[in-house]
């Protein structure tokens, strides 16, 4: 009850989401922000406790990276390419509502003391630079 979603960007599903966050009565706690301009990305992300990111697929996560290089408690769903970018720094979960709910409490406990996975999160997130990127294309040739 204490938490308000933040969500980013649109989709077909925005109008469902907006339905059913008055259903059950929490529309107060839900801000859809629709898309915004990219500089102003980290400065949301500094006002979360928490990036959720439980999507079922991706190639390459930007948003994950995003969320890495700005040091945030991540939640993702537990998907090869999050394994792949993330690693140890984010909690991975399965993408049902209980499995998200109490990694999102988790995530909110481990913040809470002291934010070391955001810490490494940042740290990792520098092998996924453009330049770190190039050179290791270039060593494997």
């Amino acid at each position: 009850p204490e938490c308000i979603a933040v969500i980013a960007g649109r989709g077909p599903l925005e109008p469902a989401l907006q339905r059913r966050a008055v259903e059950l009565g929490v529309s107060s706690q839900l801000l859809l922000l629709g898309e915004i301009e990219p500089t102003a990305v980290a400065g949301w992300m500094h006002r979360a406790d928490v990036f959720v990111f439980p999507s079922r697929f991706e190639a390459m996560p930007m948003a994950l990276l995003e969320a890495m290089r700005e040091g945030m408690m991540i939640v993702a769903s537990d998907i090869a390419a999050h394994r792949e970018v993330a690693g140890s720094t984010a909690l991975l979960t399965a993408t049902d509502p209980l499995s998200l709910t109490r990694s999102i409490r988790a995530a909110l406990t481990l913040r809470d003391s002291g934010n070391a996975m955001g810490r490494m999160a940042r740290e990792r997130s520098l092998r996924f630079t453009v330049d770190a990127m190039a050179d290791g294309y270039l060593e494997s040739m």
